[in-house]
């Protein structure tokens, strides 16, 4: 379909290219020859006065370059070579044309072409993981219905194991929507914002998950505005902090840290987990990227936070980066440009 549509594209690239060339052309080779008529005229002019006066025109082409004329052949021949040099031109830039379109109408093309191609690899990601949940739901209820020896207590647990998996269900289509609307042409009013109380909130919404596992959550804010959304930031914190406690073992501490400079506010989100091999650290904020499998076995992941987390401070123009080594813990570093 893309091959079709650049071929069509370069076509008419190189229609319009073709058609503005030779309207040019047409344009210079009439102001040139009326610009040579009117020199062929005075040159007449000159003949007639030289004759009036009655002097010979001499035959000998040398001598006649010295008279104040021309001969009418030269002025014919030069309109002659320039509508050849003006086709030979329009032909040189049809051949450029058409290279130069073919290869602009394929970078035209790309974004679309990536755009097409993220979003077939999104849908099927997502149908995949929406799969899985509801498979075993599925599988659940039909083990269930099939026993002839249904009890309260067996009907408690395929309630509970049902719940779970909706539940599992909820999450990934909220983190679905979410990444959506912010792969949608998101145009939020951005308001000056505290992210001192921003971060301090996620930490406050966290805190119960922590707490759950026995880890500390530990902070160490500075004041700092920002341009922002506050919904979106604590989003992002609080995507960082959740990732922090999913994959720090129980009763570790995990620390969060801003340090403002001059023109920057520096968030970084320090955990004791197992670690990111440098050869992820990039893979890492692709969409349903778990990492290694020591880190998504550990922990129920849908491999879209750390995607929603980037996509969120590239539209507050900032940058997110991980420091880990594997074995060593992680540190999430958010870099937004703070106002005055």
């Amino acid at each position: 379909m893309f091959k079709n549509a650049r071929i069509t594209l370069t076509f008419w690239y190189t229609i319009v290219i073709v058609i503005v060339s030779a309207l040019f052309s047409v344009a210079l080779f009439h102001m040139s020859s009326r610009e040579l008529d009117r020199v062929e005229r005075m040159h007449a002019r000159r003949i007639r006065r030289w004759m009036d006066l009655g002097l010979p025109i001499p035959d000998d082409p040398s001598s006649r370059r010295l008279l104040p004329f021309q001969d009418p052949e030269i002025i014919r021949d030069m309109k002659d070579r320039l509508a050849f040099q003006l086709i030979g031109l329009n032909g040189v830039i049809l051949l450029i044309s058409s290279v130069g379109g073919y290869v602009l109408a394929g970078k035209t093309l790309r974004p679309i072409q990536d755009m097409m191609e993220e979003q077939k690899q999104f849908i099927s990601d997502a149908s995949h993981e929406l799969k899985t949940p509801i498979t075993a739901l599925k599988t659940t209820l039909e083990v269930y219905q099939r026993d002839k020896k249904k009890t309260i207590e067996e009907a408690n647990r395929v309630i509970d194991q049902s719940l779970e998996q909706t539940n599992r269900m909820q999450r990934l289509i909220q983190r679905l929507l979410s990444q959506s609307k912010l792969d949608s042409d998101y145009h939020e009013a951005h308001a000056r914002v505290d992210l001192q109380d921003v971060v301090r909130a996620s930490i406050h919404n966290m805190n119960p998950l922590a707490k759950a596992k026995g880890i500390i959550l530990e902070n160490q804010l500075s004041e700092a505005f920002i341009m922002g959304d506050r919904e979106r930031l604590e989003e992002l914190f609080g995507i960082l902090i959740d990732n922090a406690i999913k994959y720090s073992p129980s009763s570790a501490i995990i620390r969060v840290v801003m340090k403002r400079s001059l023109r920057s506010v520096d968030v970084s989100v320090i955990d004791t987990g197992p670690g990111i091999p440098k050869s992820e650290h990039e893979r890492i904020f692709r969409r349903f990227c778990r990492g290694d499998a020591s880190r998504s076995s550990e922990s129920e992941s849908f491999g879209l936070g750390l995607s929603i987390a980037k996509r969120i401070v590239d539209l507050h123009h900032g940058r997110i980066r991980v420091i880990s080594e594997e074995g060593n813990g992680s540190t999430f570093v958010v870099s937004l440009p703070i106002t005055s």
